[in-house]
């Protein structure tokens, strides 16, 4: 089970956050600044509907909720320029446009996105992801300036989406555990909160506004 919630041994690094700086930076974030549903840009190099303009949409997503966005963005561009649409694999796609999809790990993509990122050379890349702590546009943008810092510098970064992704109901579960215990962290409330809205996303209006920033 992915998104940075439960690893192999039953360990929950997202809800152990809530002790580390990464914790502290989110709970800081969330208390701070006004909700906000997702993060997006688009930087117009070439518009997305280009007929010349191949492309190829690519992601890692452990629990569905970057595959709904991947779905998103294929229904709402031409499927005559497409080059490949699916999982990260070990081959780079050859289409000049790439759509780079991924989900969220302590502040960052996850590993297998961050290594295909590494592997791009002249690339024009659209980073889009999903995240568990999705009410601040800092965080995101925080987590896709990590994602972006790996690209090699022959890349351009034509455009970046994020939202918020549901999580396992074992995170929960977790955090009510850790609530019952003597000196809970402070901010357990807000992270149980956190991941109720979480519930519902991503959403139609989260993925209609992907299509929109696809398309402008």
């Amino acid at each position: 089970m992915g998104h940075g919630y439960i690893n192999a041994t039953g360990v929950f690094p997202q809800a152990e956050d809530v002790i580390d700086g990464t914790g502290k930076f989110i709970y800081d974030i969330l208390k701070n600044t006004p909700a906000r549903r997702c993060e997006s840009k688009r930087k117009i190099y070439k518009q997305r509907g280009d007929s010349m303009e191949r492309y190829s949409v690519v992601f890692s997503s452990s629990t569905g909720n970057t595959k709904l966005l991947a779905d998103a963005i294929d229904e709402a561009l031409p499927k005559e320029n497409r080059d490949y649409f699916g999982e990260i694999t070990p081959e780079v796609p050859e289409s000049e446009m790439l759509y780079v999809g991924f989900w969220t790990d302590r502040g960052n993509a996850d590993k297998t996105a961050l290594e295909f990122l590494q592997r791009l050379k002249n690339k024009k890349v659209f980073l889009f992801g999903t995240a568990g702590f999705g009410g601040s546009e800092d965080y995101f943008k925080k987590i896709l300036a990590n994602a972006e810092s790996t690209l090699d510098g022959s890349n351009t970064v034509v455009g970046e989406f994020m939202c918020q992704g549901k999580m396992p109901q074992a995170v929960r579960e977790r955090y009510m555990r850790m609530k019952a215990q003597p000196n809970p962290p402070a901010n357990l409330d807000m992270l149980i909160e956190n991941f109720d809205r979480a519930l519902s996303h991503p959403d139609a209006e989260d993925l209609e506004r992907l299509k929109k920033t696809v398309l402008k």
